[in-house]
């Protein structure tokens, strides 16, 4: 009732309130290729994908990447650190990774940091393994081996028939 103007007065308030489910992170860790030489070069990308409601916010991998072979060097940062990811999306980060030993596997764990956009709360660590990267020792790569020649008697201007097998024997492709 307003006293001044005698006349009552009713006030509805309403409010609404968005709830939504915590940011749930996944994601993969990959090498590629799977086999390198030596001294080669390769590719290890770490995706995150975001399957809550929330946004994450603050979202960074923790101390970069984990190498099993200390001679292996990663040559190339991360994508920048303390990233959003929305809620249905994903994020890559990669690194360059060169090795100077023959090893025979690399493997790669990478740990990534976040806190809910809602509540800035942290969220669980996420830790992901990577299947092995296969090092091969760059020589040899190709064995030959003579098996015959036709005719087997051979005299001076004549034409000869030589079988040489040449096997790839390295998980390597050959070029």
């Amino acid at each position: 009732y307003d006293r001044n103007s005698g006349v009552t007065k009713t006030s509805q308030a309403t409010s609404a309130s968005l709830v939504q489910n915590p940011p749930v992170l996944s994601g993969t860790l990959v090498g590629a290729p799977t086999s390198v030489l030596a001294g080669g070069l390769f590719t290890v990308t770490l995706t995150v994908s975001n399957s809550g409601q929330a946004a994450a916010v603050n979202l960074s991998p923790v101390a970069a990447l984990w190498v099993s072979d200390a001679s292996a060097r990663t040559s190339t940062a991360a994508a920048p650190s303390w990233l959003t990811l929305s809620a249905g999306a994903s994020l890559q980060f990669q690194w360059t990774v060169t090795t100077s030993a023959t090893v025979n596997n690399l493997s790669f764990s990478a740990q990534v940091l976040g806190l809910d956009g809602n509540t800035n709360a942290s969220l669980p660590v996420l830790t992901l393994n990577s299947a092995p990267v296969h090092v091969v020792d760059q020589n040899p790569l190709l064995q030959a081996t003579f098996l015959s020649a036709s005719p087997s008697t051979q005299t001076a201007g004549q034409r000869v028939t030589s079988v040489l097998r040449v096997t790839n024997i390295n998980t390597l492709v050959a070029a």
